[in-house]
């Protein structure tokens, strides 16, 4: 019996293997690097692949490079490269491209007539006016409600769960036993969702914690807006425990 061995390793090929010519996968792959270039430095097709195999590798090359060889051109200037007559053409073209450009910026771009290429929204007045401009058109109440909703309704397609306050529930328990009413909790109206809502009553009960204290403003307007909504009594308890 002959024993056949691996071409890079030169251990035995087990009869498991399907391969004639390698023992194993990693064997396989390393042959793969060396053909691909990593490996063969020095050594000519011919060397690599065999005869045949050379010469076709060769005109195949020569088609695609149409006769040309390849080198690397780090530190080498346009002429070196392509030619003198190619190279000024490139320059001319090149040039021209770079006129176009700063025409259209000193048009378009009121920043570069007094700045030159610089970044506009880098400009402190600059960025007033797209302030301004996005209180205008996206900060109105009408696309604040259409974020609020949507962020309410991603939450809920994701599984999530909406902020509860640590004492909420307790708060809310207590004030329904004293009051024999019923609320429905986590209740959603105008893009907000309020802690506690009495259709019977119309009645709003909002439990602040102690990080209300820093949003004043904030609170106020949703206040408003919610009682412009229902029409309702909204009553405020504070978070003491």
């Amino acid at each position: 019996m002959t024993k056949i061995l691996c071409e890079i390793c030169n251990n035995i090929i087990l009869k498991n293997v399907n391969s004639k010519r390698f023992c194993s996968i990693k064997c396989r792959q390393q042959n793969n690097a060396n053909i691909g270039g990593r490996k063969r430095k020095g050594k000519t097709y011919e060397e690599i692949f065999g005869i045949k195999k050379g010469k076709i590798l060769r005109k195949k090359k020569k088609q695609y490079c149409n006769g040309k060889t390849f080198f690397s051109t780090k530190g080498m200037t346009w002429e070196e490269i392509q030619g003198l007559k190619s190279a000024e053409e490139r320059r001319k073209n090149q040039k021209e491209r770079n006129k176009k450009n700063k025409k259209w910026q000193k048009e378009n771009n009121p920043g570069f007539r007094k700045f030159g290429n610089l970044n506009v929204m880098s400009r402190e007045d600059v960025k007033l006016k797209h302030k301004k401009s996005i209180n205008k058109f996206c900060r109105t109440p009408k696309n604040r409600r259409k974020h609020r909703e949507s962020r309410i309704n991603q939450i809920r397609k994701d599984g999530g769960h909406l902020q509860i306050g640590t004492n909420e529930i307790q708060i809310l328990n207590e004030f329904e036993l004293s009051n024999n009413i019923k609320l429905i909790r986590q209740y959603e109206k105008c893009g907000y969702i309020i802690d506690g809502y009495c259709k019977e009553l119309n009645l709003v009960v909002e439990v602040y914690e102690s990080h209300h204290k820093y949003q004043i403003e904030k609170d106020s307007r949703r206040k408003q807006e919610i009682i412009n909504e229902l029409n309702c009594n909204f009553i405020e308890i504070e978070d003491n425990f």
